[in-house]
């Protein structure tokens, strides 16, 4: 019966210490934390700090071949104009592959870029995915196009008309 008091005791004494919070005993940091009240040093000023004020210059420097001919006069960049942001014509693409399985095109598409100098694109409707190769403005550079793919193997390659990226002056 000691045995029971005494667990019934501990019990009670855990129970209300895990409780606490519910008779408003807060810790003071949770209490200003939750009233918006943060105790904050209101008498310090960074500009009584003893630092030296920093300096950069942006300067781009000759490469020398050892450091005793290093001259430290900066380098004039010439304005260069910015790019010319491509506008999309229509025009031509060589298609030299389709198909549903995207792992396939994706796989052929990265041998293409090997084998061609011109931008490799994967268009996809609906089921399929298709492997078409530059931004021909010029009809007969699309069918010179067309003649190298099926030396190189893509006998089924074709041009095919559709919207492609131009800067300005025919490819």
């Amino acid at each position: 019966m000691r045995l029971k008091g005494i667990f019934l005791l501990i019990t009670l004494g855990l129970f209300l210490s895990c409780s606490a919070s519910k008779f408003g005993w807060v810790a003071e940091d949770q209490d200003n934390h939750r009233s918006g009240r943060i105790k904050m040093k209101e008498d310090f000023d960074p500009l009584t700090l003893q630092d030296d004020d920093i300096v950069i210059e942006s300067q781009q420097y000759e490469k020398a071949e050892n450091a005793e001919e290093r001259t430290h006069q900066p380098v004039v960049m010439e304005d260069k104009k910015p790019a010319e942001k491509p506008i999309e014509v229509q025009g031509y693409r060589v298609q030299i592959m389709i198909g549903k399985d995207e792992e396939k095109i994706q796989e052929e598409k990265k041998k293409v870029i090997f084998k061609f100098h011109y931008p490799v694109y994967v268009e996809f409707e609906t089921p399929y995915y298709k492997i078409r190769i530059g931004d021909f403005t010029d009809q007969d550079e699309a069918v010179r196009v067309r003649e190298e793919a099926k030396r190189k193997g893509y006998p089924d390659a074709f041009i095919a008309r559709c919207m492609v990226k131009s800067s300005g002056s025919q490819q």
